[in-house]
């Protein structure tokens, strides 16, 4: 009677237990089926990362082989002759009078430079820096050509007379002026401008600050003035003093300099700073025999 009993309770609690399992099999498959979903949308979103950081690894290399590129043909064009109005030296420069030059010195071996990275920002113009070599085993008249930074552009092309010269007035302590007036692919040239002081030309020397100047009309005209530029004087019978003109009046001097002008003499603007009102102040140099 028992197992009649266990058997009835079976057959009649099977399909109730097929259902729960058939439930819980479709509940596992569907969890199965959302976590493989997952698993593809994580796997297809990590490949899809990859292929962007890629694209974009592959973008930011096409450029810098384009701006290396645009940095080259840039510095190329550089290279290339350039042309322009005549190179030509001040008349006046540190205090010192044009003695003589030559705008056809070449600069060799650039192609031999360990470092060429300043080389693309060389222009026509550029001041030079000239260092005599005397310590140089292969030539010890070699004169090193260098930028305002000092980087090293190459040698003065061998020429006896010249670096003579040039020794000979950087002993002298004399100014020499020297820019870039052209580059090409192998070669930079310069124009070098050898100057004598003025000191050495006249027996006497005298420095003025000008006077009367600090309206706005005179500190506009200071401003457009250089230092090394030749003055000239109009007398202003007004207030009897000596208007110095460079190009317009930027100041005064009292009748006191007639004594030298009145001899052979050059006057040029040898200093210009400002006040501790921030006006500009000149300095005027007499040299005059």
């Amino acid at each position: 009677m028992v197992y009649f009993v266990i058997f009835a309770v079976l057959v009649l609690s099977s399909p109730i237990i097929i259902t729960m399992l058939i439930l819980d099999y479709r509940k596992k498959k569907k969890e199965a089926d959302e976590q493989r979903a997952r698993d593809i949308k994580y796997l297809f979103s990590e490949q899809t990362k990859r292929v962007e950081l890629a694209e974009k690894k592959e973008a930011e290399d096409e450029k810098k082989r384009k701006d290396e590129r645009d940095r080259h043909d840039k510095f190329k064009d550089r290279l290339m002759p350039q042309a322009g109005p005549a190179q030509a030296p001040p008349a006046f420069y540190m205090a010192a009078t044009l003695e003589s030059m030559r705008n056809d010195v070449q600069v060799v071996d650039i192609e031999k430079l360990v470092d060429k990275s300043h080389l693309p920002a060389l222009m026509v113009e550029n001041p030079v820096d000239l260092q005599w070599e005397d310590y140089n085993e292969a030539d010890n008249k070699a004169i090193l050509a260098r930028n305002i930074y000092h980087k090293k552009l190459g040698y003065i092309k061998k020429d006896e007379k010249l670096q003579d010269k040039i020794i000979d007035w950087m002993q002298k302590q004399y100014p020499v002026y020297c820019v870039v007036t052209r580059v090409d692919e192998k070669f930079i040239t310069l124009l070098i401008a050898f100057y004598t002081p003025l000191a050495s030309q006249y027996s006497k020397s005298k420095t003025y600050i000008l006077t009367r100047n600090t309206d706005e009309d005179s500190q506009k005209n200071i401003r457009l003035c250089d230092v090394d530029e030749k003055v000239s004087f109009s007398y202003d019978h007004s207030s009897k003093k000596y208007a110095v003109i460079a190009g317009h009046t930027i100041g005064y001097l009292s009748d006191a300099i007639e004594s030298i002008i009145e001899t052979p003499y050059v006057a040029i603007i040898t200093g210009r700073e400002l006040d501790d009102n921030v006006k500009h102040q000149v300095k005027i140099t007499f040299y005059y025999e």
